[in-house]
């Protein structure tokens, strides 16, 4: 062959760079998976705020029933177990959860600065119940943490495509 084209193969070259037949699927399947992926990243953002807010709430019901007494002196997995009834969505929530129960000296009553680090630490909390004149009492951290994985490929592209959802709260109380 002689690499030149012919008169007829010239002529069909021409016609289809003038043709515009096909030029809306070309722009669809340039969008769709921009458009796709900007709604995988919103219903994984949706389901992250959703597993957040669970956890939240569990953690706040779990102090609760600390205060009350209904837990009794718990230990970390009394802890773990209450907050498993309440996160039912969570998949192998008493194996994958950790929660960590860590004393605060009254001289500093601020949340440690520490990201929560996804590890089980403490023994258990003796709950204050009852207001005594003149008793001093420590406070206790109760933090909960539990991995889950993105719903989205997308999200390995800044980082893990697993994350921790954390949740944390005070109580009057101390470390057994």
């Amino acid at each position: 062959m002689s690499g030149r084209m012919t008169g007829a193969g010239r002529g069909r070259l021409r016609r289809f760079g003038r043709t515009e037949d096909g030029s809306a699927v070309t722009q669809f399947v340039l969008a769709l998976p921009v458009v796709f992926g900007m709604f995988l990243m919103t219903v994984d953002s949706g389901l992250s705020t959703t597993r957040d807010a669970l956890l939240d709430k569990a953690v706040a019901m779990t102090a609760r029933s600390i205060r009350q007494g209904t837990l009794g002196n718990p230990t970390v997995a009394d802890i773990r177990g209450d907050l498993c009834k309440v996160m039912t969505v969570f998949p192998n929530c008493a194996t994958t959860l950790k929660v960590q129960v860590i004393a605060l000296p009254r001289s500093d009553v601020a949340v440690p600065a520490v990201p929560a680090s996804c590890a089980d630490q403490g023994n258990g909390v003796t709950p204050v119940r009852r207001y005594v004149a003149g008793q001093t009492n420590g406070f206790v951290l109760l933090r909960a943490c539990i991995p889950v994985e993105s719903l989205t490929p997308v999200a390995m592209i800044r980082g893990p495509r697993i994350y921790d959802v954390a949740s944390s709260t005070i109580l009057a109380g101390s470390v057994n």
